[in-house]
């Protein structure tokens, strides 16, 4: 988005958003807000708070309303959601209530490896500026992920805390085309460079043109330069051929300009093979007023071509389901039926009974899991070339061909069978079943709507007697005026959702569109065939309001048409509102039918024209033209609604066209450097890389490097001196890699650069960036001391062929290292960092699926009294099957797992297969005893408020008395959330729970901590125990013991290996203990037969 639209657009939202955040908090700012509509001197005080009241409803109606995600965050430690609208909240699955309850962390919600990028942003949002747009990952409340746009602003500040405006879109399904869209892009681009166009020249009088260079090589005899227009025929596809004639003999008549698509055969004449191709033409005309020459150019556009079919089809298709939506269902069974008029189609129309109280029972994302199953289910049930659509919220339809009654009404028998599915929870059980109603062709009718309609009947026939079953609409006919009038207001709520659903469409389909003409053609395409029109074109007003520029032009004619100068000659349009919907009057009609005509040709006989007017780029207008042959168009209240909207939306991306065009060329000349520092920018220093290298005259003498370094704690300066004086920081660092003479630098973005270096060896690259970190680290240490400012460096050394996204990212793994582990002098890459992450990757996405396949098992380890050598008690550990590689050991798992956060879905799991076994136990008279199992620190972030309200609903499904668990944190939660976890620890004790503190010793508690928090046991981690046996060390953990006896009831001694360990602990007082030399840790089953 071009900098200066976005400056305007940040003023609006900003004004927008803080009567949106008042409202929210049931604040109604009482003060003046500064906008143009309020005049100082004519509008009084009390004026002014009537005019902020209305605003302040209709601009939360708006923006709860937008098909945009908006959330405020607020900032500080932590970037934490304050509200969320309701796009927002249908993107991440979560309800508005769990963000205003609990206020939730954006840490939870974003994907780990985007989350830097939300750092990233609400740091350069508190240096004043809007960020750019940037795509990460959510993980919505059901786990699942979706790609989304964002982009940050700063929009207030509450006791010096930040707050940021974030909007979001939806781009799941656009990323996964957006390398293939690239593609196309870069191909145009290159053509245009290289000029590969094909060039027209034809002759009128001479009635020939030249034969381009690319084609002589088919030709049977090389020496011909010229053929005939009838050659030119011939070489086009058989179907495209008539409708390029009718135009090419347009063209011959008047001085016009066109553009035309068609299929060119490419090779000989036997060739058979065809590629789209575009042809831009101009007719000339000689001094005597009659054409002489036909000129152009013509390109492949085989590649846009198909990525343009693609996006039709997406826009078919309805989000949810992935079968065709409403509006493309009625196109293609209408097709059908037009070209078939003999056999037997059978239309059904289905609906899921008490769809409602599905969705007020479970709630809506239970809800759209029952309609995706039945929409895959209808899929399967019928064949490939059955027509399978989503037509209303919970409601289907089906059109088989070629069929028989008893056919149908078997599927319709199967399908009400096989899709009975029982939903039960929360003391709720409710089976899903359907309602079907069947219409037949001839019988009921010859078209889609006349066929839905009596289909319609008929299932609503089947909804009153009971549901649950199906019938044709000769046998269920209501007959009743009640049935109409059902059936019209259904219809009416169809055609609102509809319409909804194709606004959400052009909006998607046009924020992320990489090119805004081709996206804004295919919207122009779906508005036309959505509302039956043969036209509709875009048009931008000139000036001096005399002409008009057509910008993009769609025909089901065929012919397309770009870049026209029309006369203005409709007065009542010029004068219309903006946004207001307007149809010519016969006295208009007939002379803008002519000019239609005039500019197309003739090729489009135009008979009702309507247009709505739209403002963009400061005051600018133009609009949007529709055109019918049909006479006296008919236009609903709805539709006339949406086409207003769609100019809305029309205009924003007509505003984004002109102002990406008027910033081009600065943006070329500032393409190569960053702004602030003079450094190359990303996309300038990967092409100089791939330079430099290939210059080098003798690489192998020399080792190369590229490094990645970032400023740890740079946010300190920014918040407490500024930005300017942490721009400051970031030019000196970018001199001091002017001084090292390095042969390039980048720098990526914020206080994130690149180095490419070049040594004799790789010590001496690793001795420069340690001896360049010093250097900049003693600067920032003498000037702020308190600021705990170093650099962390990732170097990954060139080697082979590896890409540049490649050795860029083995190089940010590398610095990741560095900054975790805190090393400054620089970290070289080597593979294990990837393996590592990748494993991560691995782990957390598998892991969900993994719950559900029950790769996930409880094994225990029993506890023993050192004494007596018997079982007391054991421990509850998670053992992940993971595939053919056998058991993965939780430290392979559960380090991934904590940093996604999924570790608190583990513990739970365990804690709920404990109980189970329990209860089994129970049941079958065995004795109970204590079972600890364990919880990550995880739990008690934010105050463990979640955590305990979770342990109090598992607890309650079981009839097991909380005494039999023992819940085990570790030392280490005793330094990070001490607070947090007393609170914790007391409820859960008072609850019944034992409490253990695991791994003592580990951390850097105090033993006076123990005394703090309600623990009933400490477990003495197994460092310690390896070590009673080596020379005085056995005394140490002897006198450890006893500080802890003083404190504690109880002490477990982990990792007993062998018999004189057990010997020496035994002897100096501790009663309990766990290891190998008892047992390892088994599967329950195994446990309950040994132990039980």
């Amino acid at each position: 988005m071009p900098r200066k639209y976005k400056e305007k657009t940040r003023e609006i939202l900003s004004y927008t958003v803080k009567i949106w955040y008042n409202h929210c908090n049931g604040v109604l700012q009482k003060e003046k807000l500064g906008m143009s509509e309020f005049n100082k001197e004519e509008i009084d005080y009390e004026d002014q708070l009537r005019q902020s009241e209305r605003e302040r409803k209709d601009l939360k109606n708006i923006i709860y309303e937008l098909p945009v995600g908006l959330i405020t965050v607020k900032g500080g430690n932590e970037l934490t959601i304050d509200i969320a609208n309701h796009e927002f909240c249908r993107m991440s699955g979560y309800r508005s209530a769990d963000f205003s309850m609990e206020k939730m962390c954006m840490a939870q919600l974003i994907h780990m490896e985007d989350y830097m990028m939300f750092e990233d942003a609400a740091e350069v949002c508190r240096r004043g500026k809007t960020s750019d747009e940037f795509e990460a990952r959510i993980v919505t409340a059901d786990q699942n992920v979706i790609w989304a746009m964002f982009q940050f602003q700063i929009y207030t500040y509450r006791s010096a805390v930040p707050y940021y405006l974030v909007s979001c879109w939806d781009i799941t399904e656009r990323k996964k085309m957006e390398n293939e869209i690239m593609l196309v892009n870069e191909r145009y681009h290159m053509l245009e460079e290289v000029s590969d166009d094909i060039v027209l020249d034809y002759d009128v009088k001479k009635q020939q043109f030249e034969i381009p260079e690319c084609y002589l090589k088919f030709a049977e005899d090389k020496s011909v330069k010229y053929a005939g227009i009838e050659e030119l025929y011939g070489a086009i596809h058989p179907d495209d051929r008539e409708r390029f004639q009718k135009i090419f003999e347009t063209a011959l008549q008047r001085e016009m300009k066109g553009t035309a698509e068609y299929r060119l055969r490419q090779g000989g004449k036997e060739s058979g093979k065809y590629a789209y191709f575009r042809t831009c033409y101009q007719s000339i005309a000689d001094y005597d007023g009659k054409i002489s020459h036909i000129i152009g150019r013509s390109y492949d556009i085989s590649t846009e071509r198909a990525v343009r079919e693609k996006l039709l089809r997406e826009v078919q298709l309805d989000p949810l389901t992935r079968i065709y939506n409403k509006t493309a269902s009625g196109e293609i069974v209408d097709a059908f039926l037009e070209k078939s008029t003999q056999g037997t189609h059978v239309l059904y129309v289905i609906d899921i009974d008490d769809f409602k109280k599905i969705n007020d029972t479970f709630g809506h994302t239970v809800g759209d899991m029952v309609i995706s199953d039945i929409a895959t289910l209808i899929r399967e049930q019928f064949t490939d070339e059955a027509v399978v659509g989503r037509v209303g919220g919970d409601e289907f339809m089906v059109f088989v061909k070629d069929t028989s009654l008893q056919e149908a009404e078997a599927k319709a028998e199967q399908l009400c069978t096989n899709v009975q599915k029982t939903l039960s929870g929360d003391g709720a059980v409710i089976v899903v079943t359907l309602s079907v109603g069947m219409a037949v062709t001839g019988k009921d009718g010859y078209d889609y709507s006349t066929l839905f309609e009596r289909a319609d009947h008929a299932m609503y026939h089947i909804k009153k007697n009971g549901k649950n079953h199906y019938g044709f609409a000769g046998e269920t006919e209501e007959g009743d005026c009640e049935g109409k009038y059902r059936t019209e207001e259904k219809e009416n709520r169809r055609n609102l959702v509809a319409d909804k659903e194709f606004l959400n469409t052009a909006f998607s389909l046009l924020s992320h569109a990489r090119d805004i003409n081709g996206s804004l053609n295919v919207l122009l395409e779906q508005i036309g065939r959505k509302y039956q029109m043969n036209m509709v074109s875009v048009f931008e007003y000139a000036p001096d309001g005399k002409n008009m520029l057509l910008t993009n032009c769609w025909s089901d004619m065929g012919q397309i048409y770009e870049k026209n100068i029309l006369p203005i000659t409709w007065p009542k349009l010029m004068k219309a509102e903006v946004g207001e919907f307007v149809q010519t009057t016969p006295k208009w009609q007939e002379k803008r039918k002519k000019e239609w005509l005039e500019w197309s040709g003739n090729a489009i006989p135009i008979q009702s024209i309507a247009a709505v007017k739209f403002e963009y780029s400061n005051g600018k207008t133009g609009c949007i033209d529709v055109g019918s042959v049909e006479q006296g168009k008919q236009w609903r209240t709805e539709e006339i609604g949406t086409i207003c909207e769609l100019s809305r939306v029309v205009a924003v991306f007509v505003t984004l066209r002109e102002k990406m065009q008027e910033d081009q060329q600065a943006i070329h000349k500032l393409k190569n450097r960053d702004r602030l520092t003079g450094l190359y920018n990303m996309e300038a220093f990967r092409i100089k890389l791939v330079q430099l290298l290939e210059a080098e005259e003798n690489p192998q003498e020399n080792t190369y490097a590229l490094t990645m370094v970032d400023v740890n704690n740079f946010s300190y300066v920014n918040e407490n001196f500024g930005a300017e004086m942490g721009d400051s920081i970031l030019k000196e660092f970018s001199r001091l890699l002017e001084r090292k003479k390095v042969m390039a630098a980048c720098r990526m973005y914020s206080d994130y650069f690149l180095v490419l270096s070049r040594g004799k060896s790789q010590q001496e690259i690793r001795r420069r960036v340690k001896e360049g970190n010093e250097e900049f680290e003693a600067k920032l240490q003498e000037r702020y001391p308190a600021g705990g400012m170093k650099l962390s460096a990732g170097i990954c050394f060139l080697s082979g062929k590896s890409s540049f996204e490649t050795i860029l990212e083995s190089a940010n793994l590398a610095r990741k290292y560095a900054k975790e582990h805190n090393i400054t002098s620089g970290v070289v890459y080597i593979e294990k960092m990837r393996q590592t992450r990748d494993e991560q990757v691995l782990i957390a996405t598998r892991f969900h699926a993994a719950i559900q396949r029950g790769e996930f098992e409880m094994f225990l380890q029993p506890k023993f009294r050192l004494k007596e050598n018997t079982i007391y008690g054991a421990e509850a550990l998670a053992r992940w099957h993971f595939g053919e590689d056998g058991y993965l050991q939780p430290n392979r798992f559960v380090p991934a797992l904590e940093l996604m956060g999924y570790i608190k879905d583990l513990d739970f799991f365990i804690l709920e297969q404990l109980l189970k076994y329990m209860t089994k136990w129970k049941k079958s008279g065995k004795s109970l005893f204590t079972i600890s199992t364990n919880f990550s620190r995880k739990h008690f972030e934010n105050g463990g408020e979640a955590f305990l309200q979770r342990m109090h609903e598992t607890m309650d499904k079981y009839d097991i008395d909380p005494s039999y668990i023992e819940v085990e944190v570790t030392e280490s939660v005793m330094t990070e959330k001490l607070e947090d976890l007393k609170h914790c620890m007391i409820e859960l004790a008072q609850m019944g729970f034992r409490i253990a503190i695991d791994d003592f010793g580990t951390g850097y508690s105090s033993l006076s901590v123990l005394y703090e928090i309600p623990a009933n046991v400490v477990k003495i981690d197994k460092s310690f125990t390896d070590k009673v046996m080596v020379d005085n060390k056995g005394e140490f953990v002897s006198q450890m013991g006893k500080f802890i006896r003083a404190a504690k009831e109880e002490i477990v001694v982990e990792g007993i290996e062998t018999e004189e360990q057990r010997q020496f602990l035994e002897s100096h007082g501790f009663e309990y203990g766990q290891g190998y030399l008892f047992d390892r840790p088994i599967p329950a089953d195994e446990f309950e037969r040994k132990y039980l």
